[in-house]
């Protein structure tokens, strides 16, 4: 163009590339010398990053350098994980996008995207862990905010407390205390209504229950969980139940404990104590691979066929879930056609379904025959 200039507008930046443009040379490429390392510098990966600043400290187990075949366009860091199990929870996301936060603070870019292999055929799946930063960055300041507190912080136990180096620390506290949160059971806004009528310690809620006639037309209503039942238990160390035993009836008593692996979908152990006549036998069926969880599921159809009216008493509904799951993969044993569905669900809703106690104990019986 005449006069030298040119017609051509420079691109607008956006606040990001705007953000990153206004920090010196220095300081943006010493994060990511440091990342790398002098000796690293062409290498796409590096194995077990440490990172740590500002209170905060973590290990990458692995970062990949991504260039861009287009000019002028920055260099990506990745932030890869590795992980045994096949099926990932949600806890596993928080974890990754800690990763990517810590991360992101050092290089002073956004991460967003992290890659995690997993799994016995080793899967490698991508993920934007975009929300789940922004939840860290809320749980971060709540707990800046209580170690910047001069008061501790409230008592509560849940069920993050087996993952916490203070978890005997806090019990023993809550036990001296017989603080209400022992009973876990009760919901934070539960806890706070207590709180509001005067209510403060486990002995003091024992005394607030009261047993009630239920009408007629409340029978076949399940019974609701009594939190002040469950205190007067802990308070005369008794067992109490609503309502008389009625559902187990006379016969062999098979007690059931079954363990499994969530992530492979498998059941590994079925143990059983069968009571008969006073005398107890106890069996342990153990399948060292995956094919063997049909050869327990058919030595324990064996055992219970031998048994005259056995009856199966188990704690929860994970055993429940498994008889329900064996069925549907190996077939319904003939002895269990007569069973409907709505008892291997859960039994018809009666008072004694559930016991409320301390310690909690429930038991399912389930007709075999």
């Amino acid at each position: 163009m005449p006069g030298g200039y040119s017609t051509r507008m420079p691109p607008t930046p956006n606040k990001r590339s705007a953000r990153f443009r206004a920090l010196p040379l220095r300081t943006l490429s010493r994060p990511l010398y440091q990342l790398w390392g002098s000796t690293h510098q062409d290498s796409q990966f590096r194995i077990d990053v440490p990172i740590e600043g500002q209170g905060l400290r973590d290990c990458l187990q692995a970062v990949e350098k991504i260039r861009s075949k287009r000019r002028g366009v920055p260099i990506e860091f990745l932030p890869i994980s590795f992980d045994f199990r096949n099926n990932l929870d949600p806890i596993n996301k928080i974890q990754l996008a800690f990763d990517a936060y810590l991360l992101s603070r050092l290089i002073r870019r956004d991460v967003r995207i992290v890659k995690v292999v997993h799994g016995d055929n080793h899967a490698q799946r991508t993920a934007d862990v975009s929300s789940a930063i922004q939840r860290i960055e809320s749980v971060l300041a709540k707990i800046t905010s209580l170690l910047e507190s001069t008061s501790p912080p409230e008592l509560v136990l849940n069920k993050h407390c087996p993952h916490c180096q203070f978890q005997q620390a806090c019990r023993t506290n809550a036990i001296k205390l017989d603080e209400l949160t022992l009973l876990s059971g009760l919901s934070a806004k539960q806890r706070a209504h207590l709180r509001a009528k005067g209510i403060f310690t486990i002995t003091q809620l024992s005394y607030t229950f009261r047993p009630r006639r239920r009408a007629k037309r409340h029978q076949a209503m399940r019974e609701k969980y009594h939190p002040a039942l469950r205190a007067l238990a802990i308070r005369d160390k008794k067992i109490y139940t609503v309502g008389p035993l009625e559902n187990i009836p006379e016969g062999v008593r098979v007690y059931l404990d079954v363990e499994g692996m969530p992530d492979q979908d498998l059941y590994y152990l079925i143990g059983l104590r069968i009571v008969h006549r006073r005398k107890s036998v106890q069996h342990c069926l153990w399948a060292e691979h995956a094919a063997d969880e049909r050869i327990i599921w058919s030595q324990f159809i064996t055992i219970i066929d031998n048994l005259p009216n056995p009856q199966l008493i188990h704690y929860g509904s994970y055993e429940t879930l498994f008889l329900r799951r064996m069925c549907e993969r190996y077939g319904r044993p003939v002895g269990m056609k007569q069973l409907s569905s709505e008892t291997f669900g859960r039994l018809p809703s009666s008072p004694d379904t559930k016991m409320h106690s301390f310690p909690t104990i429930k038991t399912i019986a389930v007709h075999w025959k």
